[in-house]
């Protein structure tokens, strides 16, 4: 049997329904209709200012689909997501331990062991934002980004990502082969497979370092081209 309700701005339908008042019990194959929202799972609860559902939940959008274990949704635009939260939209993926979806902007907050994926990089960090339909975003406290075109890694305190072309970081520390870069800002321009080091950047192997204004690097096919220190110029070499 399907039940339909019409409450607010929003249908609900299941194969089985328990009315015990205020709410209103969902069961098996659970689907609800909110805005542009479409959410389906096996098990709903709907009350006077909340809806939660959860076991198999799905949250489509478009192209975004959010999978989680337990959500609610205030009637606010607005969906939070617990128990696990994994979101895609065929270009980019994120999975974290929970996370909020906001609905007018496409743009999920998470925490918890955050994974961003796509691209061809990778981005890990204790929480963020990533807003799918522009594909920006920010992720901070112990992150770590790598590029696989470059082959790079990358650890810093905070790192804002646009596109596939951009990547601005603070408090860095990036690794290339035998090279280690130390700076307080980087921009890594991912199409044209230029770095630029600023604030104090330093450039160390097992034998030389090199440091000044700024520092830039170019690689080609994975591996460094050119790099080279700009202004105040300092280096050395140690022999073993």
């Amino acid at each position: 049997m399907i039940f339909l309700f019409f409450l607010v701005s929003y249908t609900a339908r299941a194969d089985s329904s328990i009315y015990i008042e205020p709410y209103t019990y969902l069961y098996d194959n659970v689907e609800l209709i909110i805005d542009t929202v479409r959410v389906t799972s096996d098990r709903a609860l709907v009350t006077e200012d909340s809806v939660r559902v959860w076991s198999n939940l799905r949250i489509e959008k478009e192209d975004l689909v959010i999978y989680g274990g337990l959500g609610r949704y205030f009637f606010d635009r607005i969906y939070y997501i617990e128990n696990g939260i994994e979101a895609e939209n065929g270009k980019d993926t994120l999975t974290a331990g929970e996370g909020v979806l906001y609905e007018e902007r496409d743009e999920v907050y998470a925490r918890d062991s955050l994974v961003v994926r796509g691209g061809g990089k990778s981005i890990k960090g204790n929480e963020g934002f990533y807003n799918f339909g522009k594909r920006e975003g920010v992720v901070w406290s112990n992150v770590l980004f790598k590029s696989e075109k470059d082959t790079i890694e990358l650890a810093c305190d905070t790192l804002r990502v646009y596109g596939d072309t951009l990547v601005v970081a603070r408090g860095n520390t990036l690794t290339k082969g035998r090279f280690k870069v130390y700076s307080d800002t980087l921009r890594y321009y991912m199409d044209k497979d230029l770095l630029m080091f600023f604030g104090r950047p330093v450039v160390v192997t097992d034998k030389d370092s090199l440091s000044g204004d700024y520092i830039e690097m170019m690689i080609n096919e994975g591996e460094i081209i050119e790099l080279r220190a700009k202004g105040n110029v300092r280096g050395s070499r140690r022999e073993k």
